[in-house]
């Protein structure tokens, strides 16, 4: 898998992780250069949806959460 295309410019980084500490390099590692695909960023950001400055790679199920959000409230609309 290529590295993620954001790499060097993902707000997550750039504001919450900005001291480059031990986290943020695992963080790096699993979402960034192996499986960006799975970073909950990414897949609300692919989903056509802006991104919440806190949204952590690891959270899949807020990801899954806000597009839930986003299909109901334009079925309803």
């Amino acid at each position: 898998m290529p590295e993620c295309p954001r790499l060097q410019s993902c707000a997550f980084f750039e504001l919450l992780m900005k001291d480059q500490s031990s986290l943020a390099g695992l963080f790096r590692q699993r979402y960034c250069r192996a499986k960006c695909h799975e970073c909950a960023r990414m897949i609300v950001e692919t989903a056509g949806l802006p991104v919440p400055e806190d949204l952590f790679p690891n959270q899949d199920r807020k990801a899954a959460e806000i597009i839930g959000a986003a299909v109901a409230h334009a079925r309803s609309a």
